[in-house]
């Protein structure tokens, strides 16, 4: 097989704020648009982008706004943010209220990484289904590099981010993230079905067995994989 091809499988996506702690927990879930599908251009016939369509989507950004972060002497790693006040506005609650719950910048290893939390998380029933986070498309970042990753997900909830890692450490970095445009990009091991769907009893109950696991146990997701799952429902899609 050159080109792989399957019957999309249905894959669901929750988009829950409520699980957010502080100001965050406040921001409307409409604020965060559904996530979109590439284009695949089809008609030019190529089996290749036919193999990638139903595969490529984009999480498009809820704000407009520059994240700044560097390596202070010290060691310790610091950011800023400006945001658009063309696009959102300059009063409370607003944007200063909920992006330090957000978002951090940490040491991570000898590195630097900025990191955005979001509120979207995927369901399926089909086994072994993953995803991979990508550096999302059209947005404009100086001095830093996105930091892709994979994981299985179908007994694994695992809510989604957009991480960047610093470059030259002896200069910050900027991201610029925009209303409309991709924060981070998608990639599906085969082609799916992608729909919203509320979060239901099923989801969140299951969500409850490995929420927060890695801030009690090292290593916990793997030496505990194995019991969360047998508790997994039968079904979790609709």
């Amino acid at each position: 097989m050159i080109f792989r091809r399957n019957k999309p499988v249905p894959v669901q996506y929750v988009i829950d704020t409520q699980r957010w702690s502080g100001a965050a927990s406040s921001i409307p879930q409409g604020m965060f648009p559904n996530i979109e599908k590439q284009y695949s251009p089809l008609d030019i016939g190529c089996p290749a982008i036919a193999a990638a369509n139903n595969r490529l989507f984009d999480i498009l950004s809820p704000f407009s706004v520059d994240f700044t972060f560097w390596l202070e002497e010290s060691g310790a790693a610091n950011w800023s943010y400006e945001f658009d006040t063309k696009i959102h506005r300059d009063w409370s609650p607003s944007l200063h209220d909920i992006l330090p719950d957000l978002c951090n910048a940490s040491r991570n290893g000898s590195g630097v990484q900025m990191r955005m939390a979001l509120p979207y998380a995927l369901v399926t029933d089909e086994e072994d289904t993953s995803v991979m986070v990508v550096a999302p498309h059209g947005i404009k970042y100086e001095n830093c590099s996105f930091v892709s990753g994979e994981f299985i997900f179908t007994d694994w909830i695992n809510y989604l981010a957009s991480a960047w890692i610093l470059k030259d450490q002896s200069k910050p970095a900027v991201v610029h993230l925009e209303v409309g445009k991709p924060c981070v990009s998608l990639c599906f091991n085969k082609q799916v079905q992608l729909s919203y769907v509320t979060k239901t009893t099923e989801i969140h109950n299951y969500e409850g067995q490995m929420t927060n696991l890695p801030f009690y146990r090292s290593n916990g997701s793997v030496d505990l994989f194995d019991t969360i799952k047998s508790r997994r429902p039968k079904k979790l899609l609709k």
